[in-house]
């Protein structure tokens, strides 16, 4: 979990990061549904579960804004678990999906390591070759 200062109005920001290879979260048996670990995590904070690093509660209001980032394999079977049993819509360029919960104020990424990486490397192009590390 992110966020920057203590206040109410600040998003906070969620992650959950499954090894790379791994699809079996998405069986329907599995216990370890990311998506699922997100909402609970959200759902504790605003019930006042969790507190900062220097143990004071975590300001919540009703409006405000979670952001859940899932970072996993996207296989074909993460694919199809994704549309058809979690109702996320595809990213136009392919690396990932999104939703948005509206009760809990909370939207949702579910993103291929590949496209976190390829991200990064865009981001940072100008400047590692600024730094001569390119």
């Amino acid at each position: 979990m992110f966020r920057g200062d203590n206040e109410a109005s600040n998003p906070i920001t969620v992650f959950e990061f499954k090894k790379p290879g791994r699809d079996d979260f998405a069986n329907p048996s599995s216990k370890e549904d990311p998506v699922q670990q997100i909402v609970r995590y959200v759902n504790s904070i605003k019930k006042g579960k969790f507190k900062t690093p220097k143990g004071r509660p975590i300001q919540v209001a009703e409006n405000t804004p979670f952001y859940g980032y899932v970072m996993c394999e996207i296989t074909e079977k993460v694919k199809e678990w994704l549309k058809m049993e979690k109702d996320f819509t595809p990213m136009p360029d392919g690396g990932g999906w999104f939703k948005w919960f509206g009760n809990n104020n909370l939207y949702m990424e579910v993103l291929s390591w590949d496209k976190v990486l390829r991200d990064a490397e865009m981001r940072n192009r100008v400047f590692f070759h600024k730094l001569g590390i390119d």
